[in-house]
C-alpha cells in the first residue's frame, strides 16, 4: 500500500506502507489516532476480488510508531 500526498497540486509524493499483498486494494483510508498515543495512524479497508469465488475483504490498521510523521 502506498499512502499519496496530493496537498498542493504541484507536489505529489507517495510514501510506502505495507508490503504487497497480491490481488488486494485498498480504498477508503483515514487518519485517526486509535490507541490514542499521540500519533496519526491509518484505518483502511483492504478486497480481493478475484475472477472466480467469493471476494475477501479485511478492515487494516497501520499503527505509526512515533517519530517523524510519514504523512
Amino acid at each position: 500500500m502506498y499512502l499519496l500526498n496530493t496537498d498542493e497540486l504541484s507536489v505529489f509524493s507517495n510514501h510506502k506502507m505495507t508490503t504487497d499483498r497480491d490481488g488486494f486494494f485498498y480504498h477508503k483510508a483515514i487518519l485517526i489516532d486509535i490507541n490514542q498515543d499521540g500519533h496519526m495512524d491509518i484505518l483502511t479497508a483492504r478486497v480481493k476480488k478475484p475472477a472466480i469465488g467469493k471476494s475477501v475483504s479485511n478492515l487494516v490498521w497501520l499503527e505509526n510508531p512515533g517519530g517523524e510523521e510519514p504523512y
